[in-house]
Order: C-alpha cells, then sequence, then structure tokens
C-alpha cells in the first residue's frame, strides 16, 4: 500500500474545486426519486452473493446533490464521455474515479454505487507502470481495474467527465485537460506488489455503454 501514491483533487485533474463539489465536506443528498426498482445487472449477479443481492434493490440511475450542483449516474449511458464520481479509497488512502456499473439500495436504505476503480498512472504501483505499453498517454489516460468494488453514494465527493479515448483522440486540442480511458486495465490484490496488468475485455451484447468494452471481473 505504501507503494501507491496519495493523490490529492488537483492530482486528479479535476480543476478548480466549484468543478468537482465536495470541497466542503458536505454530506450528499440522494435521491431515487419515484424510479422502480430493476433487476440487478449481470455483472453484479456474476460478483454478488443472491443473499446479498436478494437485501438490495436496483435501480437504472440515482441522482447525488454535492454542494449546489447535482450530478445523476446511470447504469445505461455512453462512455465516450462518462460523469465519474471520486471518493476516498479508504484501503488505498487516495481520492480514486469509479466507473459505475450498477445503483443499489439496501434493507437500511442506504444507496450503493457499483463498479470498477479507475488509475492515473501515478496511483499504480511501480510493477504495473513498468507493464503499460509504450502507446500508454501518461499524463492523461487512466487505468481501469477489473475488481468490482461497492461505494457508498454518500461517500462521493466530486465529479470528474473521463473521455474514452478515441473520443479524447477525435477531440483534439479541446480536451488536452481531460483524462481518458478505453484499452488499459489492472487486476489488484490485496498486496499492491502483486498488482498486474489485466488483458483488454469486452462488454456482454447486454450490457450497457458504448465501444462494446465489458469490464471483466474475478
Amino acid at each position: 500500500m505504501s507503494q501507491l501514491a496519495r493523490v490529492t483533487g488537483a492530482d486528479l485533474e479535476i480543476g478548480a474545486p466549484d468543478n468537482h463539489g465536495g470541497s466542503d465536506g458536505a454530506v450528499p443528498l440522494i435521491s431515487f426519486g419515484d424510479q422502480p426498482p430493476v433487476a440487478c445487472m449481470p455483472a453484479t449477479e456474476k460478483v454478488m452473493q443472491y443473499s446479498d443481492r436478494n437485501a438490495h434493490e436496483f435501480f437504472a440511475e440515482v441522482s447525488v446533490r454535492i454542494g449546489d450542483k447535482t450530478h445523476t449516474f446511470r447504469r445505461s449511458r455512453n462512455l465516450d464521455d462518462d460523469a465519474c464520481p471520486v471518493f476516498l479509497h479508504g484501503d488505498l488512502e487516495m481520492q480514486v474515479r469509479l466507473r459505475v456499473e450498477d445503483i443499489s439500495r439496501d434493507a437500511d436504505g442506504v444507496a450503493w454505487l457499483h463498479g470498477s476503480c479507475m488509475y492515473s498512472k501515478a496511483q499504480l504501483p511501480p510493477a504495473v507502470v513498468g507493464s503499460l505499453p509504450p502507446s500508454f498517454d501518461s499524463a492523461r489516460e487512466l487505468v481501469e481495474s477489473i475488481d468490482p468494488v461497492q461505494v457508498p453514494a454518500a461517500e462521493v465527493n466530486g465529479v470528474v467527465h473521463v473521455l474514452s479515448t478515441s473520443a479524447w483522440r477525435a477531440r483534439g486540442s479541446a480536451v488536452v485537460d481531460t483524462c481518458h480511458q478505453e484499452a488499459a486495465f489492472v487486476e489488484e490484490f490485496d498486496d499492491t506488489a502483486k498488482w498486474k496488468v489485466a488483458p483488454v475485455k469486452r462488454r456482454d451484447e447486454n450490457e450497457p455503454g458504448v465501444g462494446g468494452r465489458r469490464r471483466p471481473r474475478r
């Protein structure tokens, strides 16, 4: 764990505080509106035990208000320009972006965001950094974890946009200050020294998202 860089909001390239919210430490306000529960996503069903899933209601979207801004996170969306919540990863002691893949509320009324963490090069262990391909954009490209996490929506302290690498390249100089992710993945272990680059995986046809990508699960 000591091998991983502790990254601040500025290091996340999220600009001034009013661009990502949460700078005043206020607890986000969370709303599911009047939408009915839906079935969990196929990827959630694969990694979450039935007894745990049975204690959750799943939803297509959730709204999280941070400061004076409300952000809506949806399971089905275009990943070419994705709004990603930021939270403090307690185990790694760093601010991390989350790729939302499912949304739920448990029996205690706690809202959860299910998904995969995304890391900048500065946040990765040396062994992973050394295994990244020469074409990796060290300044702006992110590496997405293949390991699922659940984050309480109340712990979201910011929101940033992450483009797909293809969309980032297509937009050129207009988005030079925006991060992107598409082809780089990492597999995590309790011992960060054992983290390793994972192969690109494809999404199942019944999962949302543009680009045909699927985040693999262990």
